[in-house]
């Protein structure tokens, strides 16, 4: 183990102050991305990716829907809820609250979609209630759909590849460079190992034609 930290801080050490902007900066993203969700699923905050045009212009397709869960006496008319659908696959549909309505001793949610012109004929049960809306974040639902999709996964891996690779090749460059430099001082000067003389390379800048050897 500690060698891995040996390793770990010497690559630190190494790095350009750019790649370690980007390298804390891809770190944050993760544990704050992270401690988010982790913190939503504590609380019981739910996310629902909208995939249809009923709700918009409020909620057009892509985005995402953060919503938390709600009691059905809690619900108001004109408040976004989200519940399970009638269908088979038991998908969450997000709607707004037109009414409401007892039947029998029990609470019934009238729901419609703002962009759809009749309301929905079912009507939502508590046991189907899920949830209201807290927000709505555009765009982000389509981006979190993305990266679910096998190419979205290969994208996210060739990324970090990527990034591994550049630190490889800034790495070797930097090596380079190095031995560039030398070669460089050791072709300019050289020194008599015997007499501790210096002696002017004739194919350095420095000489004048004639080099001094012993």
């Amino acid at each position: 183990m500690s060698c891995y930290l040996v390793y770990l801080k010497r690559w630190w050490h190494e790095m350009s102050l750019k790649d370690k902007a980007i390298a804390v900066t891809t770190i944050a993203s993760m544990i704050f991305v992270t401690a988010f969700i982790a913190t939503m699923a504590f609380c019981g905050v739910g996310l629902l990716i909208v995939k249809s045009g009923s709700m918009a212009p409020y909620m057009p397709p892509g985005s995402l829907l953060i919503y938390k869960p709600q009691e059905i006496e809690h619900v108001k008319v004109g408040q976004v809820i989200v519940f399970e659908g009638e269908k088979a696959s038991n998908s969450l549909i997000a709607h707004r609250a037109v009414s409401r309505l007892v039947k029998e001793g029990e609470l019934y949610i009238k729901t419609k979609g703002d962009n759809n012109q009749r309301a929905d004929i079912a009507m939502v049960k508590k046991d189907k209630l899920v949830g209201t809306a807290l927000c709505v974040v555009p765009e982000a639902g389509r981006v979190i759909a993305f990266t679910r999709t096998p190419i979205g996964m290969l994208i996210l891996s060739l990324m970090l590849v990527f990034f591994v690779l550049l630190q490889i090749v800034e790495k070797a460059r930097a090596t380079e460079e190095k031995v560039c430099q030398v070669d460089v001082l050791a072709d300019r000067s050289a020194y008599n190992l015997r007499t501790g003389k210096e002696i002017i390379n004739p194919l350095s800048k420095e000489a004048d034609g004639v080099g001094t050897y012993d």
